[in-house]
């Protein structure tokens, strides 16, 4: 993104790495580990706010430790907070899912990284990139449904890849 190449990232990861990595226009379609959500106002927090109140969430916070059953309770109306995060059958966020369409629907080339392209709706954001004319480049390990419709498709190690367009890309 510093460099221009990158306009925004749409993202399934819920650690918030792309924004400590510096990333700013992050889409985070399955929302994040910084904020937690109260289940009966919906009241949003940042998660660092609260750690104070419960010190033994400090050493489980640093070590990224969110588990089950550990009681948090909202400083509004004492209902209970639980991670701002898309658990398993939940529907995606609206406002996050419709800036993702968007952007997708709009973009000239598409990164595909890491991902089999097999979980609804995120699957859609790079078939929506194609269908508006899009250059979609995919990196995965394994094939996916879309391998055949991607101008490039390289079935690798991420982390291989992204270092040798690195070197490339500090080349120009």
């Amino acid at each position: 993104q510093r460099r221009g190449y990158i306009e925004t990232i749409i993202t399934q990861n819920v650690d918030g790495l792309h924004q400590r990595a510096g990333s700013e226009q992050v889409i985070e379609v399955h929302d994040s580990l910084r904020t937690v959500r109260c289940m009966d106002c919906y009241s949003v927090y940042d998660s660092r706010s609260l750690l104070p109140a419960r010190p033994s969430w400090q050493d489980e916070y640093r070590q990224g430790l969110y588990r089950y059953g550990v009681e948090c309770r909202c400083p509004a109306c004492k209902g209970f907070l639980r991670p701002d995060v898309v658990l398993f059958g939940e529907s995606l966020p609206e406002k996050a899912l419709a800036k993702a369409m968007q952007v997708s629907k709009h973009a000239d080339f598409f990164v595909v990284l890491g991902s089999s392209l097999t979980v609804s709706p995120a699957n859609y954001f790079p078939s929506w990139a194609v269908q508006n004319g899009a250059k979609v480049l995919i990196i995965n390990n394994e094939p996916t449904h879309l391998d055949d419709k991607a101008a490039w498709v390289i079935h690798e190690p991420i982390g291989k890849v992204l270092n040798e367009i690195l070197e490339r890309v500090n080349q120009l």
